[in-house]
């Protein structure tokens, strides 16, 4: 999920993109972020930054408030944007999906939190960064 402000996103090597993204889920319960998560985003010189502190991430639930507010929100895979667009039909000129569904490493182990990273950010510069963007 998309939104523009003033900072920089930490994940992006492009210092002309100034976006911030949130991370909100369907049906989130509070869970912090998994250790592998954490290990395969630390191996790919992700840093957990004051803008973007992804070791005090907690699972959140989208809402509203979160939809109103950005300018995109990007399904990581097509169950996922189908939901969106029914909860939210009328913010659905903003909802999209990522260039091929992203898996869900829930409960995997390093090597799937891996994987499921450099599908995010293949699907990441497809979407922003690619002439070759659906």
């Amino acid at each position: 999920h998309m939104a523009r402000l003033p900072e920089i996103c930490s994940a992006c090597d492009v210092d002309a993109i100034r976006i911030k993204a949130v991370s909100r889920g369907l049906y989130a319960t509070g869970e912090p972020i998994a250790e592998n998560a954490v290990k395969a985003l630390e191996e790919a010189d992700i840093p957990s930054l004051p803008d973007n502190p992804y070791l005090e991430h907690v699972s959140k639930t989208i809402d509203d408030e979160v939809v109103k507010a950005c300018d995109l929100i990007v399904g990581l895979s097509d169950s996922h944007v189908l939901s969106l667009l029914s909860l939210y039909p009328m913010h659905a000129s903003k909802i999209t999906g990522m260039p091929h569904s992203i898996s869900d490493p829930f409960g995997g182990d390093l090597d799937t939190y891996r994987e499921c990273l450099a599908e995010i950010k293949r699907g990441i510069e497809t979407l922003f960064f690619s002439e070759e963007t659906p």
